[in-house]
């Protein structure tokens, strides 16, 4: 049976890479085994364990240095793959929606958190510490966020810090970083509204609940 489970992550990974050789996040790889993902953690106790017991003749985990970076290769795409990782700057970061990128350095005072949606429309919220975290959103913990940085000032080094940081809280969070990274087209126009808006605008925007009411209508 541990056998024949290891064939299945193989050849889920291997079918994967056939058909896109963008990095395969470890935080993905439960999303990509489906109704398997279960299976294969019953038997190794993490999707991670898995790979190990793999061997790395047929699976791989490289970047281990950063966590939530970490990427599940196979042989035949190793280097491929390990020269995308080389290349990613900046601009992985930037590509994120601009309510997320600002989640990650907004200015909270002390006893403040924040929060994030995910699914469209993407929102951020500043939550004071009495407040419980609301239904659709997700804690970004302090120790991914990088408070008060001003983006539109800060330098690569410190948009690879933020970036690193993303990914350390996705992978947290199960949840498949390239979906964010490529995002969705604006469905209505509250949504088109908030992706043109710089991120100090997002900041001090204040859109009044019956105008968001008929933004949401509109397509």
């Amino acid at each position: 049976m541990t056998v024949e489970t290891l064939s299945i992550l193989v050849d889920a990974v291997t079918r994967r890479y056939e058909n896109n050789r963008s990095p395969l996040y470890l935080s993905a790889l439960g999303q990509l085994l489906k109704q398997d993902r279960e299976l294969v953690i019953k038997q190794f106790g993490s999707l991670s364990k898995a790979v190990d017991a793999a061997g790395p003749n047929k699976l791989e985990m490289i970047n281990r240095s950063h966590p939530g970076a970490i990427v599940v290769v196979t042989p035949a795409v190793r280097d491929e793959v390990q020269s995308v990782l080389e290349s990613l700057a900046t601009s992985k970061f930037d590509a994120l929606p601009a309510p997320l990128q600002i989640a990650f350095c907004l200015r909270t005072e002390a006893g403040q958190s924040v929060a994030v949606k995910v699914s469209p429309p993407m929102r951020y919220l500043r939550l004071e510490s009495t407040e419980p975290v609301p239904a659709g959103f997700i804690a970004v913990d302090g120790v991914y966020r990088s408070p008060g940085l001003d983006l539109r000032t800060a330098s690569t080094k410190e948009k690879e810090v933020l970036w690193r940081a993303f990914l350390g809280w996705a992978e947290k969070n199960n949840i498949a970083p390239d979906i964010l990274v490529r995002g969705t087209q604006p469905t209505n126009a509250l949504e088109r509204l908030l992706s043109l808006q710089p991120p100090e605008i997002l900041d001090r925007l204040n859109i009044p609940a019956d105008i968001i009411a008929i933004l949401l209508k509109h397509q």
